[in-house]
């Protein structure tokens, strides 16, 4: 194989451990590239970064629907977020414990 083959093939690993899909033999597979290529280490950290941002996008947007408000951005955000998700159900008082505006 090629690098350029093993490099599609490390994208293809890196998204279905994102997506909870990897098999055994696909990890160790992930992982052994990884050892041979160190430089697949950046391209990995880069699509982690990226799946953590969307997966704070999606919950800011379910807060803002649970809260009927606009949530919080940057770090007091993230909080925010992960309060609100622990929390089942809404509410006003739940929303503004929270620190989002809304609630209902």
């Amino acid at each position: 194989m090629t690098i350029a083959e093993h490099e599609a093939r490390f994208t293809y690993l890196v998204m279905a451990l994102v997506e909870n899909v990897a098999k055994p033999d696909e990890i160790a597979e992930f992982r052994a590239l990884l050892r041979q290529y160190p430089e697949f280490k950046l391209q990995y950290l880069e699509q982690m970064r990226l799946h953590g941002l969307m997966v704070r996008r999606q919950a800011m947007s379910r807060t803002r629907a649970a809260c009927g408000g606009a949530a919080e951005s940057g770090i007091a955000g993230a909080a925010v977020t992960a309060g609100a998700i622990a929390v089942n159900g809404g509410g006003a008082d739940r929303c503004r414990r929270l620190g989002v505006a809304g609630g209902g």
